[in-house]
């Protein structure tokens, strides 16, 4: 990374090194490398195997890596060249922790490091555990987030699996629609950022098995605004006052907030807090701009749609309609010319 905050220039030189030209100097910038470590389990039960695996981002050709265990001092592990490992639990391994450092194959200059804290319980033999595998140090939007449980002793066939979740802007733990099984991935968005996950095991007479301790889902996307869209549907061209205006939001990709805003003429349109909105045109309506916000539980921000504009018509009754007919010549028609004329309604028929 030496090459950060210097600055460089091309320059055209003579034989005898007199400079004849130099380009503009620009200053390198060179981006840091993650390494994002999953696999690992938040609790194991001595003679489980532990399997973790890594992933460099940006990813790079040309680079070694060293697993190690780690409590007063790091003890590299033997063998252990890849970007995944598997090792055996013992329960001398509680407490420690395991890291994996990735280096620069030809010059030994380090890339980048990761590390997780191990635990070993010593809970009775036989007792039923639930686990989940830990999930990555953080998520980039876009990317899966896989959520795998664990039964220590494993889950009969009768046996079904209940995820729950809980943002930060969240009193308490949703249950997470549908899932049932050990498994399941979402994609990771901003608004998953410091959302806390657990699942729950069920006998198939729905007694309550075992509880995973909670893990947290971190999505850091450097400073990179979210991906989601919102767009507004539903504006007719006009209304008259007195007419009924539906809009309606959406965002692209699906997000898992659920929560919405909408501002008419930049303030808060009271009491309507779905992805629809439904209010009476008014002539003081006319210009005015409309959008809507996805926002957290707590009201935060997390995406707006572009403003929409309203165009509202306030003379008359809500019924009256007016019709005009454009098309006629200026000048004088003779026998046998085509005449092309077009009535047009006010307000457009919708």
């Amino acid at each position: 990374m030496w090459l950060n905050q210097n600055e460089w220039a091309y320059e055209i030189v003579t034989a005898d090194g007199t400079v004849v030209g130099r380009s503009l100097a620009v200053t390198a910038k060179v981006t840091y490398r993650e390494l994002l470590l999953s696999g690992v389990r938040t609790v194991y039960r001595a003679g489980d195997t532990l399997t973790a695996t890594s992933e460099l981002y940006p990813a790079r050709d040309g680079i070694a890596y060293e697993w190690g265990i780690a409590d007063d001092q790091w003890t590299p592990i033997p063998d252990t060249t890849s970007s995944s490992i598997e090792l055996p639990v013992t329960p001398d391994l509680d407490g420690k922790t395991l890291y994996l450092t990735v280096t620069d194959a030809a010059t030994g200059f380090y890339v980048a490091g990761a590390q997780q804290e191990l635990r070993v319980t010593d809970a009775a033999p036989g007792e039923q555990l639930l686990f989940l595998e830990s999930l990555a140090s953080h998520y980039h939007q876009g990317y899966p987030i896989r959520l795998n449980a664990f039964a220590d002793p494993e889950a009969s066939d009768s046996d079904t699996y209940r995820w729950l979740w809980k943002r930060p802007d969240q009193a308490d733990f949703v249950v997470m629609d549908k899932v049932t099984t050990a498994s399941h991935e979402v994609r990771a968005e901003q608004a998953l950022d410091g959302r806390l996950v657990k699942a729950e095991l069920y006998s198939v007479a729905g007694s309550l098995l075992a509880t995973s301790e909670p893990a947290t889902i971190h999505v850091d996307d450097h400073g990179a605004a979210p991906r989601e869209k919102v767009t507004v549907d539903g504006l007719a061209d006009r209304y008259r006052a007195g007419d009924e205006v539906r809009l309606s939001a959406s965002v692209v990709p699906e997000s898992v907030l659920a929560r919405w805003e909408w501002y008419l003429n930049g303030q808060l349109v009271a009491g309507q807090n779905g992805p629809g909105l439904s209010l009476t045109a008014a002539a003081e309506h006319d210009g005015a701009t409309v959008f809507a916000r996805l926002t957290f539980d707590d009201g935060r921000k997390f995406v707006e749609s572009a403003p929409v504009t309203l165009h509202v018509d306030g003379s008359g009754g809500p019924g009256d309609l007016t019709l005009s007919v454009s098309g006629m010549s200026d000048g004088e028609y003779q026998p046998g010319d085509a005449v092309t004329l077009q009535a047009v309604q006010s307000p457009q028929a919708r």
